[in-house]
């Protein structure tokens, strides 16, 4: 493993598509075209910006660069890891052009559900745990729409103790505290309630990504519009759901 500053860098394949209908200007270009990197440029070389993921496993605020390049004739990922400021939690956003960045959001403001000067909603569910006498259980988040919006929709499970404890800082919220993720039972999935649009989901096939709602595309949402997270949840398990409605139109 190599270091560059702060960032560790990993070799890795990653290809990640983002779709879902009715979605807000989709973006077209191939993985491989240029696209909107954050100022300053985290890539390197000759290596080419492709999207900002959240890594909750890590941490609560640790999120990655992945640059593209080729090394020796063949295409590489590369992964540059760093983390938002203390006593923020990352959470992963599309911006107007349908490229994955992240967003650092104060814990406190995800405590209290917050509307942003921006007009994005953040905010946490109440402590969700199995029900008594069953080992696991399917349990669900709603988040009412009180705007008209186009906006990306993710979530992030989190253990309950740890964030609170980040939040009256009893300890500290940044750095790669593996204890702040809980494993989703079943994976994450936001819907809009009555339709059938998946606006975010984790991904079953590695446990890690399982806890992430990752956005699947923007949408038009509007007031009335209520979205419904659910996921499993095993005993012994306390934790909170950290959304973000993020609007970007």
């Amino acid at each position: 493993m190599l270091v560059f500053s702060t960032k560790f860098l990993f070799l890795c394949l990653y290809i990640s598509v983002a779709s879902g209908s009715p979605t807000v200007t989709p973006n077209l270009l191939s993985i491989l075209e240029p696209r909107n990197p954050p100022d300053p440029n985290p890539c390197i070389g000759q290596t080419t910006w492709v999207s900002r993921e959240c890594d909750p496993v890590r941490g609560p605020g640790v999120w990655f660069d992945s640059c593209r390049g080729e090394v020796l004739g063949e295409v590489h990922t590369f992964k540059f890891y760093d983390h938002c400021d203390e006593h923020e939690v990352c959470e992963n956003i599309l911006d107007d052009q349908n490229d994955k960045h992240v967003e650092c959001v104060f814990f406190d403001d995800l405590i209290k559900r917050k509307k942003l000067a921006n007009g994005s909603l953040v905010g946490a569910s109440e402590p969700k745990t199995a029900a008594a006498g069953l080992s696991t259980t399917q349990v669900m988040a709603s988040v009412d729409i009180d705007d008209k919006m186009g906006a990306s929709v993710s979530a992030v499970l989190l253990s309950k103790f740890l964030l609170l404890a980040c939040t009256l800082a009893l300890i500290a919220c940044e750095g790669e505290d593996k204890s702040f993720a809980i494993e989703a039972n079943n994976v994450i999935v936001g819907h809009v309630h009555g339709t059938s649009t998946t606006v975010c989901k984790g991904d079953q096939s590695k446990p890690e990504r399982a806890r992430v709602c990752y956005p699947t595309g923007r949408y038009w949402l509007k007031k009335g519009h209520v979205i419904d997270f659910t996921w499993g949840m095993t005993q012994l398990q306390v934790g909170v759901l950290a959304f973000a409605i993020w609007k970007t139109a």
